[in-house]
Protein backbone atom coordinates (compact mmCIF):
# COMPACT_ATOMS: atom_id res chain seq x y z
CA UNK A 1 0.00 0.00 0.00
CA UNK A 2 2.85 2.55 1.11
CA UNK A 3 3.58 2.07 -2.81
CA UNK A 4 0.56 3.00 -3.94
CA UNK A 5 0.39 6.03 -1.98
CA UNK A 6 1.36 9.56 -4.35
CA UNK A 7 4.79 10.33 -4.24
CA UNK A 8 4.30 13.71 -3.97
CA UNK A 9 7.16 15.38 -1.62
CA UNK A 10 9.07 12.12 -1.47
CA UNK A 11 6.12 10.18 0.65
CA UNK A 12 6.91 12.60 3.70
CA UNK A 13 3.50 14.47 4.07
CA UNK A 14 2.29 11.60 5.60
CA UNK A 15 2.80 11.78 9.12
CA UNK A 16 2.34 8.87 11.95
CA UNK A 17 -0.52 10.47 13.16
CA UNK A 18 -2.19 10.16 9.80
CA UNK A 19 -0.73 6.94 8.49
CA UNK A 20 -4.00 4.62 9.53
CA UNK A 21 -6.20 6.90 8.35
CA UNK A 22 -4.46 7.28 4.64
CA UNK A 23 -3.62 3.56 4.66
CA UNK A 24 -6.48 2.38 6.23
CA UNK A 25 -9.52 4.56 5.50
CA UNK A 26 -11.50 5.97 8.36
CA UNK A 27 -12.76 2.79 9.75
CA UNK A 28 -9.75 0.77 10.46
CA UNK A 29 -9.80 -2.52 11.65
CA UNK A 30 -6.54 -3.91 12.53
CA UNK A 31 -4.90 -6.88 13.93
CA UNK A 32 -1.79 -6.00 16.05
CA UNK A 33 -1.29 -9.08 18.33
CA UNK A 34 -1.89 -12.97 17.47
CA UNK A 35 -1.80 -14.67 20.97
CA UNK A 36 0.52 -17.84 20.79
CA UNK A 37 -1.20 -19.51 23.94
CA UNK A 38 -3.43 -22.30 23.79
CA UNK A 39 -6.13 -20.47 25.50
CA UNK A 40 -9.18 -19.61 22.68
CA UNK A 41 -12.66 -17.61 23.14
CA UNK A 42 -15.72 -18.61 21.84
CA UNK A 43 -15.95 -14.88 20.83
CA UNK A 44 -15.07 -13.05 17.46
CA UNK A 45 -11.40 -12.06 18.36
CA UNK A 46 -8.54 -12.86 16.58
CA UNK A 47 -6.28 -11.70 19.38
CA UNK A 48 -7.72 -14.38 21.63
CA UNK A 49 -6.93 -16.93 19.23
CA UNK A 50 -3.98 -19.33 19.78
CA UNK A 51 -1.51 -18.87 17.03
CA UNK A 52 -1.11 -22.55 16.03
CA UNK A 53 -4.96 -23.12 15.13
CA UNK A 54 -5.40 -19.98 12.89
CA UNK A 55 -6.42 -21.45 9.49
CA UNK A 56 -7.75 -19.41 6.34
CA UNK A 57 -11.00 -20.62 7.79
CA UNK A 58 -10.94 -19.49 10.81
CA UNK A 59 -9.90 -16.44 10.11
CA UNK A 60 -12.33 -15.70 7.29
CA UNK A 61 -14.56 -16.40 10.37
CA UNK A 62 -13.59 -14.57 12.80
CA UNK A 63 -12.66 -11.10 10.39
CA UNK A 64 -16.55 -11.44 9.31
CA UNK A 65 -17.93 -11.58 12.73
CA UNK A 66 -15.75 -8.43 13.55
CA UNK A 67 -16.98 -6.45 10.41
CA UNK A 68 -20.42 -8.01 10.23
CA UNK A 69 -20.15 -9.92 7.04
CA UNK A 70 -21.22 -13.00 8.72
CA UNK A 71 -24.88 -11.39 9.00
CA UNK A 72 -24.40 -10.56 5.71
CA UNK A 73 -23.20 -13.94 4.57
CA UNK A 74 -26.23 -15.36 6.92
CA UNK A 75 -29.01 -13.42 4.80
CA UNK A 76 -27.49 -14.77 1.88
CA UNK A 77 -27.29 -18.36 2.92
CA UNK A 78 -31.06 -17.71 3.69
CA UNK A 79 -31.98 -15.99 0.38
CA UNK A 80 -29.67 -19.06 -1.86
CA UNK A 81 -31.60 -21.62 0.14
CA UNK A 82 -34.95 -19.58 -0.54
CA UNK A 83 -34.09 -19.61 -4.23
CA UNK A 84 -33.04 -22.91 -4.30
CA UNK A 85 -36.62 -24.19 -2.59
CA UNK A 86 -38.80 -21.52 -5.00
CA UNK A 87 -36.95 -23.29 -7.80
CA UNK A 88 -37.49 -26.53 -7.01
CA UNK A 89 -41.07 -26.03 -6.22
CA UNK A 90 -41.31 -24.33 -9.48
CA UNK A 91 -39.44 -27.49 -11.26
CA UNK A 92 -41.73 -29.93 -9.54
CA UNK A 93 -44.89 -27.44 -10.52
CA UNK A 94 -44.00 -27.45 -14.05
CA UNK A 95 -43.41 -31.91 -13.73
CA UNK A 96 -46.55 -31.85 -12.28
CA UNK A 97 -48.55 -29.49 -14.63
CA UNK A 98 -46.86 -31.33 -17.70
CA UNK A 99 -48.14 -34.73 -15.92
CA UNK A 100 -51.95 -32.75 -15.70
CA UNK A 101 -51.93 -32.64 -19.08
CA UNK A 102 -51.27 -35.11 -20.55
CA UNK A 103 -53.74 -37.30 -18.20
CA UNK A 104 -56.09 -34.53 -19.43
CA UNK A 105 -54.97 -35.24 -22.69
CA UNK A 106 -55.74 -39.29 -22.40
CA UNK A 107 -58.92 -38.02 -20.63
CA UNK A 108 -59.87 -35.29 -23.22
CA UNK A 109 -59.28 -38.41 -26.02
CA UNK A 110 -61.27 -41.14 -23.96
CA UNK A 111 -64.04 -38.88 -24.01
CA UNK A 112 -64.07 -38.02 -27.39
CA UNK A 113 -63.52 -42.14 -28.49
CA UNK A 114 -66.44 -42.82 -26.05
CA UNK A 115 -68.40 -39.59 -27.98
CA UNK A 116 -67.42 -41.68 -31.53
CA UNK A 117 -68.47 -44.53 -30.25
CA UNK A 118 -71.75 -43.90 -28.74
CA UNK A 119 -72.38 -42.08 -32.63
CA UNK A 120 -71.58 -45.98 -34.03
CA UNK A 121 -73.69 -47.69 -31.57
CA UNK A 122 -76.45 -45.46 -32.65
CA UNK A 123 -76.29 -45.48 -36.27
CA UNK A 124 -75.89 -49.46 -35.65
CA UNK A 125 -79.01 -49.23 -33.74
CA UNK A 126 -80.56 -47.15 -36.25
CA UNK A 127 -79.69 -49.59 -38.56
CA UNK A 128 -80.81 -52.74 -36.78
CA UNK A 129 -83.92 -51.51 -36.30
CA UNK A 130 -84.36 -50.77 -40.02
CA UNK A 131 -83.41 -53.99 -40.65
CA UNK A 132 -85.98 -55.71 -38.46
CA UNK A 133 -88.79 -53.27 -39.69
CA UNK A 134 -87.82 -54.30 -43.28
CA UNK A 135 -87.77 -58.03 -42.15
CA UNK A 136 -90.92 -57.59 -40.64
CA UNK A 137 -92.74 -55.70 -43.42
CA UNK A 138 -90.96 -58.75 -45.86
CA UNK A 139 -92.66 -61.09 -43.38
CA UNK A 140 -96.08 -59.78 -43.23
CA UNK A 141 -96.30 -59.51 -47.44
CA UNK A 142 -95.03 -62.93 -47.69
CA UNK A 143 -97.79 -63.86 -44.45
CA UNK A 144 -100.28 -62.22 -47.41
CA UNK A 145 -98.86 -63.84 -50.28
CA UNK A 146 -99.20 -67.64 -48.38
CA UNK A 147 -102.80 -66.74 -46.85
CA UNK A 148 -103.95 -66.07 -50.47
CA UNK A 149 -102.27 -69.06 -51.80
CA UNK A 150 -103.77 -71.07 -49.10
CA UNK A 151 -107.11 -69.60 -49.91
CA UNK A 152 -106.45 -70.41 -53.78
CA UNK A 153 -105.52 -73.72 -53.27
CA UNK A 154 -108.42 -73.98 -50.74
CA UNK A 155 -110.71 -73.12 -53.51
CA UNK A 156 -108.82 -75.47 -55.88
CA UNK A 157 -109.47 -77.84 -53.15
CA UNK A 158 -113.14 -77.29 -52.86
CA UNK A 159 -113.59 -77.44 -56.93
CA UNK A 160 -111.67 -80.72 -56.80
CA UNK A 161 -113.60 -82.05 -54.00
CA UNK A 162 -116.79 -80.76 -55.79
CA UNK A 163 -115.89 -82.68 -59.39
CA UNK A 164 -114.97 -85.49 -57.86
CA UNK A 165 -118.26 -85.83 -55.84
CA UNK A 166 -119.83 -85.25 -59.29
CA UNK A 167 -117.46 -87.77 -60.58
CA UNK A 168 -118.22 -90.08 -57.36
CA UNK A 169 -122.10 -89.73 -58.23
CA UNK A 170 -121.64 -90.70 -62.02
CA UNK A 171 -119.97 -93.86 -61.16
CA UNK A 172 -122.20 -94.93 -58.22
CA UNK A 173 -125.27 -93.87 -60.69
Amino acid sequence: MWDALPTSNGRSDFHANRLASVLYGGHVRCVSFLSTSVRSSPAANLLAQPLNDLGPQKIFDAIATLTGLDRELEQEQALRSAEYTHRNNVRDTERDLNNWDHEMAVVETGIAQRGHARHLLGNAKASWQARCARRFLDGAARSDEIRHELNVLEDRAKELHAKLSTVEDELSG
